[in-house]
């Protein structure tokens, strides 16, 4: 069921980061997305190692909706995920389970951001580029995005092809900011360049 109207729905930063939420919460990898004002399609592999179908989800207009209420409530509560523990590069040196190379790869390896995180900031760049629709396609190292934007001959299709680290950087940047900019603390408000 589509909504009534714009104002209703939410902006893709608040609906990717409800779905990456629900694509963590159920250990979801391997993701192809369709997103419109109409709802969600979703297509994803479990982690588990005895489903070799992909797990498939449905979601009108409403639920999404309904959906990026429930994460707004969660906001701030610590939520029912259990925090991942990060691994601790010394612990993996002296236990001889961490090699030689450079730390920043060793970091890329093993403290990868979550859905939630990553959906997040592609959001954003669907925001910033007046989005009405999307599917995003995510491959090895990057997420296929194809974007439908508002145009005069309705609609202008765009493709962009973003690389994972460089999401991981946007993240880490932006959590960084978030934790600098807590109240009580002064600092520079800077913004996130995008590469499309």
């Amino acid at each position: 069921m589509p909504l009534d109207s714009d104002t209703a729905i939410p902006t893709f930063e608040d609906r990717l980061r409800a779905l990456g939420a629900l694509l963590d919460r159920r250990e979801l990898h391997g993701i192809s997305l369709e997103l419109n004002r109409h709802g969600a399609n979703l297509a994803a592999r479990s982690n588990a190692a005895d489903q070799s179908e992909p797990t498939i989800l449905r979601l009108t207009g409403v639920q999404v909706v309904a959906l990026c209420q429930e994460a707004r409530r969660r906001r701030g509560t610590g939520g029912a995920l259990a925090r991942r523990q990060r691994p601790s590069r010394l612990a993996a040196l002296r236990a001889r389970q961490a090699g030689a190379e450079p730390l920043s790869r060793w970091v890329e390896q093993t403290q990868l951001p979550s859905y939630q995180e990553m959906l997040r900031a592609i959001g954003q760049d669907l925001d910033r580029w007046q989005a009405r629709s999307c599917q995003i396609n995510e491959g090895e190292t990057t997420f296929l995005v194809r974007v439908l934007s508002a145009g005069n001959r309705g609609g202008v299709e765009q493709v962009y092809n973003l690389d994972k680290a460089i999401l991981r950087t946007r993240v880490a940047e932006a959590i960084r900011r978030r934790k600098y900019h807590q109240p009580g603390r002064r600092g520079n408000t800077g913004e996130l360049t995008t590469q499309p």
